[in-house]
């Protein structure tokens, strides 16, 4: 998992994985929490993010974290993109 600054206030989730066989120990939340922590603590306002829209448990997990869908985009004419905040 990694956070990108954007800009003065803002960073963005980025890589976030979690393999398979480690995954519904809460791993992914711990690991959300630590990123919005460190964002926090360097003076961030907002996180965003983006994945897949048709990567419906990614979605619900972020849904579940507290973020919600701002936008769709659609990339390469054919992937659409669902942007988190």
């Amino acid at each position: 998992v990694a956070l990108e600054q954007k800009s003065d206030d803002t960073g963005e989730l980025r890589r976030m994985y979690v393999h398979p066989a480690m995954r519904s120990r809460g791993l992914g939340a711990r690991l959300v929490d630590v990123v919005i922590q460190h964002a926090t603590k360097h003076g961030l306002k907002r996180v965003v993010l983006s994945t897949l829209a048709t990567v419906v448990l990614t979605q619900k997990f972020y849904l579940r974290m507290g973020f919600e869908v701002t936008h769709t985009t659609l990339m390469d004419e054919k992937y659409e993109i669902a942007h988190f905040e």
